[in-house]
C-alpha cells in the first residue's frame, strides 16, 4: 500500500485514541487540500498490508484506526485486506473519502463492499474550501457527510470544534495533524516559527 504518513497515536483524528494513516495518492484534487503533500501518486512510500497490521496490533492501547489521504479509495484492493483485518482485532475504523457514497456503491466492487462492511464511519464528499465555516466534527467543510456504518459512534457528538496536534521532533522537525481550515495553516506555520 502506497503510504503518505502514520501517526501511531492521536487524539485529533477521530473519537479516542487512535492509529492514523495518510494514503498517498489523489485522483480527486480538491482545491486547496490539506493534504498537498499526498496526492501525488508516486510520493510517499510502500508498506505491506502485513507490515501495517504488524504495527498497528503493537498498538495495545489505541481505540482504533483512521484512514485518511490521498484517496484511500484509490488503492481499494489493499485498503479493503486492511479494514477487514482490522475489525476482526476489535478496533473501530473511521475512513475519510472525497468519493461520495452513492458513487463508492456504483463501483459494485468487492473490495468496496469488504470496506464499507468493515468500517464504522464514513466521512464522504470532497473538500470545499468555501464550505469551511461550520461542519460536523471530522469534517473538512459542510457538504461532507458523516455516515455511520455501524451504531459504534452514532452516542457520540456530531459537531464540536476542530482540533489540531502540533509534534516538534528532537532534530527540530515540525508535524500538524488535526481538523483546521486552510487559510489557518499559514498562521499556525507562522507561529511555530517564532518559537
Amino acid at each position: 500500500m502506497r503510504i503518505h504518513r502514520i501517526i501511531k497515536s492521536t487524539f485529533a483524528e477521530g473519537y479516542g485514541k487512535r492509529y492514523a494513516i495518510w494514503t498517498q495518492g489523489c485522483t480527486i484534487r480538491c482545491k486547496n487540500c490539506l493534504n498537498q503533500q499526498a496526492l501525488a501518486i508516486d510520493g510517499g512510500y510502500e508498506l505491506t498490508i502485513e507490515a501495517l497490521l504488524e504495527d498497528i496490533r503493537t498498538q495495545s492501547d489505541i481505540d482504533g484506526l483512521t484512514i485518511l489521504g490521498g484517496e484511500p479509495f484509490d488503492q481499494e484492493e489493499e485498503l479493503a485486506s486492511l479494514c477487514y483485518e482490522v475489525k476482526k482485532m476489535n478496533l473501530s475504523i473511521i475512513l475519510f473519502s472525497g468519493y461520495q457514497l452513492d458513487h463508492l456503491l456504483q463501483r459494485k466492487t468487492t473490495s468496496v463492499k469488504t470496506i464499507l462492511d468493515s468500517i464504522d464511519l464514513l466521512i464522504d464528499g470532497p473538500y470545499i474550501e468555501e464550505l469551511t465555516g461550520e461542519h460536523p466534527l471530522l469534517a473538512g467543510s459542510s457538504n461532507q457527510n458523516l455516515i455511520y456504518l455501524t451504531d459504534y459512534f452514532k452516542h457520540l457528538p456530531y459537531a464540536s470544534k476542530d482540533l489540531v496536534e502540533i509534534r516538534i521532533s528532537k532534530s527540530g522537525h515540525i508535524k500538524v495533524n488535526g481538523m483546521f481550515k486552510y487559510k489557518e495553516l499559514s498562521k499556525i506555520w507562522e507561529g511555530l516559527y517564532e518559537l
